[in-house]
């Protein structure tokens, strides 16, 4: 079941991600449906950031969204989001990842789609839960050496020159 929910959270993210990046103005609905019970979500897309607030440096976080801003790198602080399931950090301007984020132990999905500098991946070998990984439209054109030894992994989507 658990396998199921992670599935369906992980198309959901697919689906924003290919229908997601209009740039029409974002609106959000919270509807009366629950996820898990006490799942934190932090959705921060679209606000032309370019940094990340420390106010997302909240440890109780589970799913962290920061699509289409100005980001150019993840704060170190990251690796202390020690329940951090779910990163999307799409259409940014990142170059590198810190390598804190392999610090996030309990990480399943990570979505880096249009990140067109980013040319490399931390080791994330100690993510033992990251099972989707997308890098498409980024300098990352193969699949990186800790990401290959992975038995968890079950998705890399990642675009060839």
């Amino acid at each position: 079941m658990k396998i199921l929910s992670i599935l369906c959270i992980g198309l959901l993210f697919l689906v924003h991600g290919a229908i997601g990046q209009e740039n029409s103005p974002i609106k959000r609905f919270e509807g009366r449906g629950q996820m898990n019970s006490g799942q934190r979500i932090l959705d921060l897309s679209y606000q032309n950031l370019d940094k990340v607030p420390i106010s997302a440096n909240d440890a109780t976080i589970e799913i962290l969204i920061l699509d289409n801003n100005k980001l150019t790198q993840l704060p170190n602080w990251i690796g202390q989001l020690s329940n951090l399931r779910v990163l999307s950090v799409r259409n940014n301007n990142l170059q590198d990842i810190s390598s804190a984020l392999g610090q996030c132990t309990k990480l399943e999905q990570l979505y880096l789609s249009g990140n067109s500098s980013l040319f490399q991946l931390p080791n994330l070998s100690s993510c033992r839960n990251l099972m989707f990984v997308d890098v498409v439209d980024t300098k990352i054109q193969d699949i990186p050496v800790s990401i290959r030894t992975m038995d968890q992994l079950y998705y890399f989507k990642y675009s060839t020159p």
